[in-house]
């Protein structure tokens, strides 16, 4: 069963590199996106930065290092914080005509991380331009005002 989830996650690697390093509209990046979060639930946040490699103006050396780093640290929440569950698309932020945010929480068993994606239009369509994901969920409620000291 293992093997085949795995066999069918690279198909799907392969099926996304085929937008090239843009995309044509808002939907095929909300459709990147929800195909990051599943990944990483699937099969881990190093195989959803290999995924997002093709999208993104870093080389592969500094997406592997991400993953690497990203990786670490997350070995290190799932004791405290179980393993991921799901996903779910929280937000959309649209910036005039050439920015757009879309924010994520990826589920645990006992905790929500998000995840943002920050994409700019280019000439030749949307460009995954920054990412991040982070424990703190309270930096999701930014916006609104906090009972705990910051």
């Amino acid at each position: 069963m293992r093997t085949c989830v795995f066999a069918v996650i690279m198909f799907l690697c392969c099926s996304v590199s085929g937008f090239a390093d843009t995309l044509k509209d808002e939907n095929e990046a909300q459709q990147l996106g929800d195909f990051v979060l599943e990944t990483v639930v699937g099969a881990g946040v190093v195989s959803a930065f290999e995924a997002m490699k093709p999208f993104v103006q870093l080389t592969e050396t500094e997406m592997d290092t991400l993953a690497s780093e990203s990786k670490t640290q997350r070995d290190q929440f799932v004791g405290r914080f179980g393993k991921s569950t799901g996903y779910e698309l929280i937000g959309i932020e649209k910036v005039g005509t050439s920015l757009l945010k879309l924010q994520y929480i990826e589920k645990t068993e006992r905790h929500a991380f998000p995840w943002s994606f920050y994409f700019y239009k280019t000439d030749q369509g949307w460009m995954l331009n920054d990412f991040t994901w982070h424990g703190d969920i309270r930096r999701v409620f930014s916006g609104q005002a906090s009972i705990w000291p910051e």
